[in-house]
């Protein structure tokens, strides 16, 4: 008797021992299912998940729809050669403050200074819109400089491989989204000429520092390389005028670049590169260059509209050919030397280490409409 009253009393034990792992068990699966039917952390309710609200899957702020994303994260390159600038600072600080993604603009900068003038990086140092990292400089003293053209070669080889390579000069101010729409003119340039070798560039409106004032009517406005001409060295010179901005595909084309504002892709560095053999040019490199880059196959337009801003002018800032005493005659030699290369000079002697052959060299001066026998140059404004 007393055997079955054990069995009865483990048999209770055990049907009680259930009972309460049952009701456990069902208490918690009962709390976690108020936990994720909670309104505010479903993911059938969450607006982060859903897909009507979902970026990826809403037209309207699809990145192959908007511009200003930058959707393929593509980098940009900006080469920057300062001699002397007190407006360098100023120029960095701008370009960055005006870009819709600072973050991936990268800036190469020779600066070649005296003791006493202002150094571009420093003045930028609690510029919270430039990234860590960004700003790469190589200092010179002022009296190793030699020149613009090989300043620029000295800043081309800072460059890292970003997407895009953009030249200017050290006294520049920025239109806001400049970084944005210069790819998207980019982009749909090369897509209607069905190749990659397009090339942004002219002389840009201005800038005027004293009067702290764009050009009047800058929106309405860009400028197109269209009144090239010879000047008392026998070297053609660009002559860009003011033109209506235009929507592409419409397009300004230029044959020589300006300097101050040369934006293309990385082919371009690639197969144009700067030469290290132009120590003292001044006139003669936008020349040279863009015969180069006419043999390479590139085609050079103008921004559709303008974006950037050049000072000209600066008749009080410090000038290497006032600073160094042997620049003009120096610039005088590699001045010939080009010359020789570009088939202007007929002087007996060497020409520069890049030069394009003369078949290419005579192919670019049938295309621009440009008479070195007689020097003349017909304008197509």
């Amino acid at each position: 008797m007393l055997v079955y009253i054990c069995v009865i009393v483990i048999v209770i034990v055990i049907l009680l021992s259930l009972f309460f792992i049952i009701t456990i068990a069902v208490t918690r699966s009962n709390n976690k299912l108020l936990i994720t039917t909670d309104p505010s952390t479903d993911p059938s309710t969450d607006p982060s998940t859903d897909p009507s609200t979902d970026p990826s899957t809403d037209p309207s702020t699809d990145p192959s729809t908007d511009p200003s994303t930058n959707r393929n994260k593509e980098t940009i390159f900006v080469s920057i050669a300062s001699y002397r600038d007190s407006q360098c600072p100023m120029t960095i600080k701008n370009l960055y403050d005006k870009a819709d993604h600072p973050e991936l603009i990268y800036v190469g900068l020779i600066q070649q200074n005296a003791d006493t003038d202002a150094d571009c990086e420093y003045e930028n140092a609690n510029n919270k819109n430039i990234p860590v990292n960004h700003l790469f400089v190589k200092r010179l003293s002022y009296q190793q400089a030699e020149g613009p053209t090989m300043a620029r070669y000295l800043a081309s080889q800072l460059y890292q491989n970003q997407d895009f390579f953009l030249e200017i000069d050290s006294h520049m101010r920025f239109l806001a989204h400049w970084d944005t729409e210069l790819i998207k003119y980019y982009h749909i340039y090369q897509k209607q000429f069905n190749t990659d070798k397009i090339v942004l560039s002219h002389y840009p409106l201005e800038y005027n520092v004293e009067k702290n004032k764009f050009t009047d009517n800058y929106d309405q406005y860009t400028t197109s390389g269209c009144n090239n001409f010879f000047n008392q060295n026998n070297i053609i010179q660009p002559g860009y005028q003011m033109v209506s901005s235009i929507e592409p595909p419409k397009y300004y084309r230029n044959y020589i670049i300006g300097c101050q504002m040369l934006f293309g892709p990385r082919i371009m560095v690639k197969l144009v590169p700067f030469d290290p053999d132009l120590s003292y040019l001044f006139h003669g490199e936008e020349l040279l260059y863009s015969v180069r880059l006419f043999c390479a196959g590139f085609i050079i337009l103008s921004p559709p509209k303008n974006l950037i801003f050049h000072y000209y002018g600066r008749e009080k800032y410090p000038k290497i050919w006032t600073d160094n005493k042997d620049f003009s005659t120096k610039n005088f030699q590699i001045t010939q030397r080009v010359g020789r290369s570009l088939l202007l000079d007929k002087s007996y002697g060497s020409g520069v280490k890049y030069a394009p052959s003369p078949e290419c060299v005579k192919k670019f001066y049938q295309e621009a409409q440009i008479d070195i026998h007689n020097k003349k140059v017909n304008t197509r404004c």
